[in-house]
């Protein structure tokens, strides 16, 4: 028996448009290795979409591949994971397999204070199959309380997958993560097919494999520079042993770069950057540009964006992150002894005037009228509306403008 076992595809997932599409190819690259070796069945651990509710152009691309995958007669399995997952039970995944495209194996009853765990069963392939789905901020964790499962004797020679989608203790990448332990998952199973963890691993249970074969393509920019690309698992099952090959698919190159340009003006930070942007070859590569540090003057929008996505041109796509990129703040240093708050707040003033670009000066005359006016004090016998109104007047006569209020 062989099989394949995918999770956290996130089809609909990027905002841009070139990595979407990537993300699709990803998808049909592995429906297309499934039929060439062909694989009896196929397994989704959660989060075949980014969300219950995926766009019609990403929805239209997914079924024209369960169909290639039926008209191959290669049945699918499949579980909602925490993005795919309504509340409401209503998903896509409920479409596809209104259409005969794939069979929802998270089989859970919820009764009193038990979980029950019904199965499905492949006849023609002798494969169980049971499953629990994924949930926002992993409430599919109370799943595995007090779970209660029967299988009958008459499946004792049937292949026992168990399709799951959460975070088990012993492969969290971070402590903090809500998780169960291995030793939580049911027992009586020979494969436990695991989605959620965006990471490769391998681990035993007993005779059993617990596998998480990571996501199928990267979901978000650091992914990107990890990964590279997306896998999954062909599983071969005889003679009691299991032979697991890994299936990478890689679609485009990833470049990242890194520009400091800590204690540079502006001027020479844009310098630096297209300097080093030029020494790379970016053809038809994902390009990831990060720019970092305290520039010394100038703004962090003085960042010359139209001349580095020219020398960017030719790769397939740039992305760009400068949420580590400042610009030197303002240092007033005051003596603030023996002085009152109005004394301190035309002190600070002043030197902010002494230090504010030139551009902002036009507007700094503004700033003490304006601190001296909305010091009001509601009067006990004054409207709040007359209150609101006096302020609102005062203010605009120190800016020269007209306010009328409706109300």
């Amino acid at each position: 028996m062989i099989f394949a076992h995918l999770a956290d595809v996130h089809l609909g997932g990027w905002r841009y448009p070139e990595l979407q599409e990537l993300n699709l190819k990803a998808f049909k690259k592995a429906i297309e290795i499934c039929i060439e070796k062909k694989v009896n069945f196929v397994v989704i651990s959660g989060d075949l979409f980014e969300n219950a509710v995926p766009p019609v152009d990403v929805l239209k691309e997914a079924v024209s591949e369960f169909r290639r995958l039926k008209e191959a007669n290669i049945p699918c399995y499949i579980v909602p994971g925490s993005h795919d997952y309504s509340v409401t039970g209503k998903t896509f995944i409920e479409v596809l397999e209104k259409a005969g495209l794939c069979k929802n194996v998270a089989l859970v009853e919820e009764k009193k204070e038990k979980t029950i765990l019904n199965f499905f069963y492949d006849k023609k392939n002798k494969v169980l199959l049971a499953g629990i789905p994924g949930k926002k901020v992993n409430l599919e964790i109370e799943f595995f309380k007090n779970l209660e499962i029967k299988i009958s004797d008459k499946f004792k020679d049937f292949f026992k997958i168990f399709v799951f989608h959460t975070t088990l203790t012993e492969m969290k990448p971070i402590e903090e993560m809500p998780s169960i332990s291995i030793s939580s998952l049911p027992a009586g199973f020979d494969y436990y097919a695991g989605g959620h963890l965006h990471l490769i691993d391998i681990r035993k249970k007993e005779n059993a494999l617990v596998a998480y074969p990571g996501p199928l393509f990267p979901n978000n920019i650091e992914e990107l520079e990890k990964l590279r690309g997306g896998n999954f698992f062909i599983v071969e099952y005889k003679n009691k042993e299991f032979k697991i090959e890994k299936q990478e698919i890689f679609l485009k190159d990833v470049i990242s770069l890194e520009v400091d340009v800590s204690g540079l003006p502006i001027e020479e930070a844009n310098l630096k950057i297209i300097r080093e942007i030029s020494k790379l070859d970016l053809k038809d590569k994902i390009f990831i540009l990060r720019i970092v540090g305290c520039l010394s003057s100038g703004k962090t929008s003085e960042i010359d964006f139209e001349n580095i996505k020219e020398k960017s041109k030719n790769a397939y796509l740039l992305l760009k992150n400068t949420s580590k990129l400042s610009t030197k703040d303002l240092e007033l240093e005051i003596e603030a002894e023996n002085k009152t708050i109005e004394e301190l707040e035309k002190e600070i003033i002043e030197l902010y005037n002494k230090q504010i670009p030139e551009e902002f000066k036009s507007y700094s005359r503004f700033i003490l009228p304006l601190l001296e006016n909305i010091n009001f004090e509601k009067s006990e016998e004054e409207k709040k509306q007359d209150f609101e109104k006096r302020v609102i007047d005062s203010i605009c006569k120190i800016l020269n403008i007209n306010f009328e209020n409706d109300n």
